[in-house]
């Protein structure tokens, strides 16, 4: 009989040559792939057919987790339901909320561990147990306003969107009449925010010397990445040691892990090889950005509280607020549109989407050096240090210019 899975078994594990399953017990298993993903799956027979459930992805559902969700999903088997699409009066919000993610998230989203993330920590400790049909607007209303009076409002934005999916497709399998979320409109949430924030050359400087000051840390590297590459928040999450080539000075981003659906290469300024080796681990497989263990990658939110603590008092900025800023500062050094397209990864508009697929690659490498000795000029090439004290070590390479759009 195979010995049953734990937590540290599963975080010694090491990324399988060809995909495998590992099985833990009552049919709960867990998928294991060459890219490193992980993934739980419970195993169940219904009316005489063996079946499979998708549970979530580790680390984002625990070991504890995943065996809990088996239990209660076991519990509609018994009673000749499928799990997959339970369509009985009285179902509660956890198990719509399971199907939910398998019938539809899992379909729609490149990753569903944020939205698992949420339902498991703040959604349905509070209101999983209830029935859907029973869950009205003061249900809502009371687990979104607590985060919003607490000073979380795009927390508590985000947690009446993900209530109100879930109720859509409720509502969709009959469970609902009316969507409980109606009665709590996201005005009295939270305020949209402008989406075009860019730094200015002074706020720059401003941040780039908060981010070296002080210890080294994970979460001020990844803010300094993102500044100097114009990087999405997500890609450098989930970017592994074995995606970043040093000597030549390239990440490039597998097709799963990019917005786009396809490959995406990003060329690194010295700048920023200088903070990648300085993060180095020894671990090709595992996560740059990591927690204790090389395989479990940062926290989403830690990037944004990092950002947040450092700004505490400053204008509001977020972490793709860096993304914008770079590409516009790119711009306004006089750099090509399409140069700055490409890095961030955008698919050209019409015509020309189809036919240009060139990658600019000098051009590009040029740029990204030319914007990270704008924003970090105490880097020197000839002793390829910085001073840490955020004044010239030495001369500084000139900025290249490149040709205007």
């Amino acid at each position: 009989m195979a010995k049953a899975l734990n937590p540290a078994r599963i975080a010694a594990q090491k990324p399988p040559a060809h995909r495998i399953y590992t099985h833990d017990r009552e049919g709960v298993m867990l998928e294991s792939r060459p890219t490193g993903r992980r993934t739980w799956y419970w195993r169940y027979t219904l009316e005489g057919k063996r079946r499979l459930m998708r549970l979530g992805r580790w680390p984002g559902v625990s070991l504890a987790e995943a065996r809990r969700k088996a239990a209660d999903l076991r519990q509609l088997a018994a009673r000749g339901i499928d799990p997959r699409a339970p369509r009985v009066e009285g179902i509660t919000l956890r198990a719509c909320a399971d199907a939910y993610l398998q019938e539809v998230g899992a379909k729609r989203r490149k990753s569903i561990v944020p939205v698992q993330r949420e339902l498991e920590r703040m959604i349905l400790p509070a209101l999983g147990h209830i029935p859907v049909a029973s869950i009205t607007p003061e249900h809502v209303r009371s687990l979104v306003f607590a985060h919003r009076d607490a000073g979380y409002p795009a927390a508590a934005a985000s947690l009446r969107g993900t209530i109100k999916r879930i109720c859509d497709y409720a509502m969709a399998c009959g469970h609902l009449s009316a969507n409980p979320c109606a009665g709590v409109p996201m005005q009295y949430i939270a305020a949209a925010r402008s989406r075009n924030r860019v730094l200015s050359r002074d706020e720059i400087a401003w941040l780039v010397q908060r981010l070296r000051t002080g210890s080294p840390c994970p979460s001020r590297a990844g803010l300094l990445l993102l500044l100097l590459t114009a990087a999405r928040k997500s890609e450098l999450l989930k970017a592994r040691w074995c995606e970043m080539d040093l000597e030549r000075r390239e990440w490039s981003v597998p097709a799963e892990h990019s917005k786009a659906g396809q490959p995406q290469i990003f060329f690194l300024a010295r700048q920023a090889v200088e903070i990648l080796r300085a993060m180095e681990d020894g671990a090709p497989d595992g996560y740059v950005l990591h927690a204790e263990h090389p395989d479990v990658p940062l926290e989403r939110s830690t990037l944004n509280q990092e950002l947040a603590r450092l700004r505490k008092g400053q204008a509001h900025c977020t972490v793709h607020d860096l993304r914008r800023t770079g590409a516009t500062h790119m711009r306004e050094m006089g750099y090509d549109a399409d140069w700055v397209e490409a890095t961030l990864g955008h698919r050209l508009a019409g015509v020309r989407g189809v036919y240009n697929r060139a990658q600019y690659r000098e051009g590009r490498r040029e740029m990204a050096q030319a914007w990270a000795d704008s924003i970090i000029p105490s880097y020197t090439v000839e002793s390829n240090t910085y001073d840490g004290q955020g004044k010239e070590a030495g001369p500084s390479p000139a900025i290249p210019r490149g040709g205007n759009a």
